[in-house]
């Protein structure tokens, strides 16, 4: 838990839960069966490298950027006041979309279903489930001067 200030964490396995007040929280090469984030004030990204069992992410000012294993299956709830949602996961719509508080919940089956249970909520950003590991960040090279 922190109040203020970005958070990183590589390579963490067993259950993960951060909680913090101001600054982005990214997980990189997770192997987390559970994994409960939340953000006030932030961007998160989730970098996940086995099927989670369940997953909690929350950003009330932020992005949140999922990244799944190919072979995740499960339930994806999103719920959002403003913001868009993306998946390179084929997803399904499911009736029990509703009306909140808080703006729209939108159900889906991705991948076709299965076991996995994925809860992302968002005030005002964006929700991106992307397939496969985050790519790795290249240091840029120095432009030569002739």
């Amino acid at each position: 838990t922190t109040v203020s200030g970005d958070v990183t964490m590589r390579r963490v396995t067993g259950r993960v839960t951060v909680e913090n007040t101001s600054g982005d929280v990214t997980l990189l090469e997770a192997r987390a069966p559970s994994v409960r984030v939340a953000t006030m004030s932030g961007d998160l990204v989730l970098d996940l490298r086995t099927v989670p069992e369940s997953v909690e992410a929350s950003a009330h000012t932020g992005d949140v950027v999922l990244h799944l294993p190919a072979e995740t299956r499960g339930r994806l709830t999103v719920e959002s006041v403003t913001g868009d949602v993306t998946s390179a996961f084929p997803v399904v719509l499911q009736p029990d979309a509703s009306r909140t508080r808080r703006g729209s919940r939108r159900v889906f089956d991705l991948g076709g279903g299965g076991p996995a249970r994925l809860e992302v909520s968002t005030f005002n950003g964006d929700v991106s489930i992307r397939r496969g590991p985050r790519p790795i960040s290249r240091p840029m090279r120095p432009t030569r001067r002739r």
